[in-house]
């Protein structure tokens, strides 16, 4: 079985090795043979030793298995996750890129058990959940399932009050607090809550997928799709374009400054790919209409 990006396993819950390291492990397979057998389930899938068999398919040599026999998808995931971990030394963005690779597989798991397997705070794994949720990359579950199996109602915060005052507070902060089952006094709960409110209003701001009859498709030249979209002055949030790096094309750049002068909302952003022979111009012309915020290299 071979996987790439297009066709990835839902069971290759690590990152890829970066070049170097997996240059080395191919190294080590030609010279030494493959240390540990991949594992595969009953029906020939794999589900640990991805980079192993890639490294073999590309040495064209057969790679050792190990046939295993499980009974759930969540049997597979929960060896996929334990037999690499323990294998690999992850950073903490490793790690972080696991636990959201494994939730958006299997969101069901409860918190604690999630980072049993991968070697992580419980606190971990609750912000990237809370990120994946607030971003709709996952379903917002009210239950969850522990190590034993079985489903439980989603875990919330606790606040002792002690006063009339605290019992008005600790109500009107309880909902904003995250589902971590920790028991609070008011001034601590008050406070986290301020802190997930700010940071769910900066999530807010990550604009979701459109429906499909939301997306429109024009076929004209630039300087017309005012007129042919019918966009009003001052209601574009960002033009994001590519056009043609060469000297032919810099005439035009003086339109599309003014355009998007035109059309953006204050605030708005023109993100465009430049070539760097003619960069100078380019941000000499863009200049005469719009104000330079950054540049980013795409390599």
């Amino acid at each position: 079985m071979r996987t790439d990006k297009a066709n990835k396993s839902k069971y290759q819950i690590l990152p890829d090795l970066l070049p170097d390291e997996y240059e080395s492990l191919k190294s080590s397979i030609a010279v030494r043979g493959v240390d540990s057998p991949i594992i595969v389930d009953q029906n020939g899938e794999i589900i640990d030793g991805f980079q192993r068999q890639k490294a073999c398919d590309d040495l064209g040599v057969f790679c050792p298995r190990q046939v295993r026999r499980f009974d759930s998808d969540v049997e597979r995931l929960e060896l996929a996750v334990t037999a690499n971990c323990k294998r690999r030394q992850l950073n903490t963005n490793g790690k972080r890129t696991v636990i959201a690779n494994y939730l958006k597989a299997d969101p069901a798991i409860n918190n604690n058990h999630l980072a049993e397997l991968i070697g992580v705070s419980r606190g971990t794994v609750g912000d990237v959940r809370a990120e994946l949720e607030s971003t709709c990359q996952i379903q917002k579950l009210t239950e969850f399932r522990g190590r034993d199996g079985k489903t439980l109602p989603r875990n919330y915060a606790r606040i002792i009050t002690n006063s009339p005052n605290e019992l008005e507070t600790a109500l009107a902060v309880v909902k904003d607090l995250p589902a971590n089952g920790k028991t609070l006094d008011v001034t601590t709960a008050a406070r986290r809550a301020r802190r997930r409110v700010k940071k769910a209003e900066r999530d807010a701001k990550v604009a979701l997928p459109l429906p499909d009859e939301a997306i429109r498709l024009y076929h004209c030249p630039f300087q017309q799709i005012e007129q042919v979209a019918g966009i009003a002055p001052g209601t574009v949030h960002a033009i994001i374009t590519d056009p043609p790096y060469g000297k032919d094309f810099l005439p035009q750049l003086t339109d599309l400054a003014a355009f998007a002068a035109r059309t953006l909302v204050d605030g708005g952003l023109l993100v465009m790919h430049s070539g760097q022979y003619y960069l100078d111009q380019v941000i000499h012309t863009l200049g005469q209409h719009l104000t330079y915020r950054w540049m980013i290299a795409s390599v």
